[in-house]
């Protein structure tokens, strides 16, 4: 997991994601592979800092379904955070 985001910031990608996209967006199928867990991939989502929202979709959009279903979004968030500042 932390090595996929490393890779991702490395890759310097950037998309345009808000909060709002949730529902309509490719993101759709991977919350509902998250079945029970699915509030806290959306809570994830929505509650990254705005700098870090990127790096979370590209997470959510590549995360296999035991990671979807298990995964906290304190988990996601710090995490995230965490490669962000080893990346600095």
């Amino acid at each position: 997991m932390r090595m996929l985001l490393i890779r991702f910031l490395s890759l310097g990608l950037v998309i345009s994601w808000t909060p709002s996209l949730l529902a309509e967006s490719h993101l759709e199928p991977q919350l509902k592979a998250a079945g029970s867990n699915r509030a806290e991939i959306e809570k994830a989502l929505t509650r990254c800092e705005e700098k870090y929202r990127t790096a979370m979709q590209f997470l959510v959009e590549n995360m296999p379904q035991r990671d979807l279903q298990t995964l906290s979004a304190e988990f996601l968030l710090t995490n995230t955070r965490l490669a962000y500042d080893a990346r600095q």
